[in-house]
Order: C-alpha cells, then sequence, then structure tokens
C-alpha cells in the first residue's frame, strides 16, 4: 500500500472516531466566565425561593400569623340573621393566624345555622376574611304541632315568627312534621314542593283562586285539601287537577249551602271525583252526592 492510500484510510478511521464520541456538553463549550455568572443567577433564584418558603412556614406556624394576622372578618349578604349570632358559632375557629383557619370548616359550622341555605369563605391575604351568605326565605307559614312556624320552599323550619316581621301572603301550609331527622327532612321538602304545586295550580291565569283560601294540608299526597276563607269548610281536591275540582266545587256552591241549611253543618267536601262531589254530614260521616 502507497504512503497516500495509508494516510487516507488513516483519516477516514479518525473521522469515525470522531463522530462516535459525544459531543461536548453545552455547559464544557461555555466560556468559563458564562459558567460562574450562570451558577451565581440559579443560586440567587434558589436562595430567594428558599426565603419566600421559609416565611411562608414561619408566618403558618406563627400563632400570631406573622404578616398574616386575622384582623378583619366580613359577612356579606345578611338580611334576617344577626351578624353577633354567626359569629359566636364560629368563633373557636377564628384563629389569630388567618392562614391556619379551615375554611371548609368554618363553611360547614355557618351552614349548620337555620337561616342559611349555603354559604361561601375566601381569604383576602393579609388578613381579611370574607364569608358570603345566601338566607333561606319564609315561603309560608306552618302549623305544626300547634306552632305557627315560618318554613323556606324547601320545606325547612326557621322558626317562630317574630313581631315585626312580615307575614308571607299566602295560604297556611298544614300536613308538614316538626322532627329534624333526614327523612322527616325530605318528606317536607315534598310536602312543601307539593303546596307549591297547588298553590300555583290554584292561581292560573285569569282567577287567582288562591288568595280564597286560608288553609292547603298536603299531609296526604293523594288527598290534597283546602280550605276556602268565606266557606271554611275542608274541600278534599286529591292528587291533580287541583284548580279544576275546585272549580267544580265552588259551581256547586248552592247546593253546599242548601245542604249545610238542611243538615246543621258539613264536615268535610270531597271534589276528588271525576263526575260528583260528596258532602259528607255529622250523622256518623254520611254522605250527601251532588252530580255535577
Amino acid at each position: 500500500m502507497s504512503g497516500k492510500q495509508e494516510s487516507g484510510s488513516l483519516a477516514k478511521k479518525a473521522k469515525k472516531k470522531a463522530a462516535k464520541r459525544p459531543s461536548q456538553s453545552t455547559s464544557e463549550r461555555l466560556p468559563w466566565r458564562r459558567r460562574l455568572a450562570l451558577a451565581s443567577k440559579y443560586g440567587a433564584l434558589l436562595a430567594a425561593v428558599a426565603l419566600i418558603g421559609l416565611f411562608a412556614w414561619r408566618s403558618y406556624a406563627s400563632p400570631q400569623g406573622g404578616g398574616f394576622r386575622t384582623n378583619q372578618v366580613d359577612f356579606v349578604g345578611l338580611q334576617q340573621l344577626e351578624r353577633s349570632v354567626l359569629e359566636s358559632q364560629v368563633e373557636d375557629l377564628l384563629h389569630d393566624n388567618i392562614l391556619r383557619i379551615d375554611l371548609d370548616e368554618l363553611r360547614r359550622r355557618i351552614e349548620s345555622a337555620t337561616w342559611v341555605r349555603s354559604a361561601v369563605v375566601r381569604r383576602r391575604l393579609p388578613g381579611r376574611l370574607r364569608i358570603e351568605v345566601i338566607e333561606r326565605q319564609p315561603e309560608a307559614l306552618a302549623k305544626i304541632a300547634d306552632e305557627m312556624l315560618l318554613v323556606d320552599a324547601e320545606g325547612v323550619v326557621l322558626g317562630p315568627h317574630q313581631p315585626g316581621f312580615p307575614l308571607p301572603d299566602r295560604p297556611l301550609v298544614l300536613g308538614l312534621v316538626a322532627d329534624e331527622g333526614p327523612q322527616a327532612r325530605r318528606g317536607n321538602a315534598a310536602r312543601m314542593a307539593l303546596y307549591l304545586r297547588v298553590l300555583g295550580d290554584l292561581a292560573g291565569q285569569d282567577w287567582d283562586h288562591s288568595s280564597k283560601v286560608s288553609e292547603i294540608d298536603v299531609g296526604e299526597a293523594k288527598r290534597v285539601a283546602v280550605v276556602p276563607v268565606e266557606e271554611p269548610v275542608r274541600v278534599v281536591l286529591g292528587d291533580r287537577d287541583f284548580r279544576l275540582r275546585y272549580e267544580n266545587f265552588l259551581s256547586q256552591i248552592d247546593v253546599y249551602k242548601e245542604y249545610k241549611r238542611k243538615h246543621g253543618r258539613i264536615e268535610s267536601v270531597d271534589a276528588s271525583y271525576d263526575k260528583r262531589i260528596i258532602f259528607r254530614t255529622p250523622k256518623s260521616g254520611d254522605g250527601v252526592v251532588a252530580r255535577k
């Protein structure tokens, strides 16, 4: 082999070795001054993060809150509720350090108040706590266990009517229960929904019968009953077509008055049938039928 061929072969081998050899990392290629500047920059950043973390931890761990001391609590949305009532319920949860206040527990405690439907609790750093409250609205007055109590649209008992508080201009609700257990609350919610459905059906569009009714009894879902203002007698409407059946009773009001004059008193009226109305008299509940 000639000298030229041998040198060419050696050059090719050197190129192959160079291709297989890993390239230098970016840091190896950078001048040492540049590497030193980068190291200083990253070191300063890590030191700042560490200081922030240390400050946050000391603020959280400090009983007094450090720079995050609770200095103001704002209640928003209170109308019927007194601020002092809510404060007394949550005062043991209001830690001096705002970062250590359990917001979920605070919200649950506030929502346990009778008049509170829902609540949202937020921190406004460094030291403010904002509590937004949505109150329950009284929908009607209910007679429960011989007491007159305000209830909301879900059948939640809000308490007795207070002097000076405007009464809902609606018929009295009968049939709700006083028990506060989960099953009773579900039952009251269903009965109150039925009450509002009957009320809406009686109101109608052309003539409002709801203003002429003093009571609505939803204790039995299949035998809803109303009491007219002018004729204080229990009128059973059944479980549907409330407006139609009430108007059927009104169409027979002269017959009702005649039977009332003849028998002295009518115990109840059953207007839940399609083709007849039954007037029950005091004598052993005997029924007098008026056909439509």
